[in-house]
């Protein structure tokens, strides 16, 4: 009786941790985020103001992890590079300024998880200073707030 009424106790455990792990409630490496509203406080750039500003450009970043940096080229092709302790990665894709005034890119290689990604951006502290807000897309334990500092630049 003991050893029917402890498997009995055992059986919805399991099946309760079974349905974790295939819904996926294991620690994931990326989140999917719903479109995020944009803060009212904050002056975003539009999206011609997008536009002028990356094509041609550079963007740099630097997280607690690794560097990271992004050609926008004017015919809307991306080359990223990120590079770390952990080695480089490079990857190609494509870019463009939706009809929400949104930079949205999305790459076909190593940095290709998630799918598009659409970020909001707004001026930081000085020259080329800026800061990227993820309003669709995955994000990463990188950057889990979805707000990153930048530096874009012509060269």
């Amino acid at each position: 009786m003991k050893s029917l009424a402890l498997r009995l106790s055992v059986v919805p455990m399991v099946v309760a941790l079974s349905l974790l792990v295939l819904n996926g409630c294991a620690t994931p490496e990326k989140t999917q985020m719903a479109e995020k509203p944009m803060e009212q406080d904050i002056n975003y750039l539009s999206g011609p103001e997008l536009t002028s500003l990356f094509a041609g450009a550079t963007q740099r970043e630097v997280h607690p992890k690794y560097n990271g940096e992004f050609h926008y080229a004017a015919d809307g092709t991306i080359k990223g590079r990120t590079w770390g302790t952990w080695g480089e990665r490079t990857d190609t894709g494509k870019w463009h300024v939706n009809d929400k005034g949104l930079l949205c890119q999305k790459f076909m290689g190593a940095f290709s998880q998630g799918g598009e990604r659409c970020y909001s951006y707004s001026a930081g502290e000085g020259d080329n200073n800026y800061t990227r807000h993820l309003v669709t897309g995955s994000s990463s334990n990188n950057w889990p707030t979805g707000k990153t500092p930048v530096t874009i630049s012509k060269e």
